[in-house]
């Protein structure tokens, strides 16, 4: 019984470090790719004439 919930506990532990790790995985491609959106508008030849007064 007790080594039946223990099983379940690491089960739980080791789900949950694997979403975690995804999780992080997640976030770094989402700031590489907002630093990457963000270099592409600042280059936008479209902007450089005009820029917003936010990028100045």
């Amino acid at each position: 019984m007790f080594e039946q919930g223990r099983k379940r506990r690491t089960e739980a532990a080791r789900r949950l470090r694997q979403i975690s790790a995804a999780l992080e995985r997640t976030h770094l491609q989402t700031s590489a790719l907002a630093i990457s959106l963000r270099e592409r508008i600042i280059t936008s030849p479209l902007l450089t004439a005009h820029p917003p007064r936010a990028l100045r």
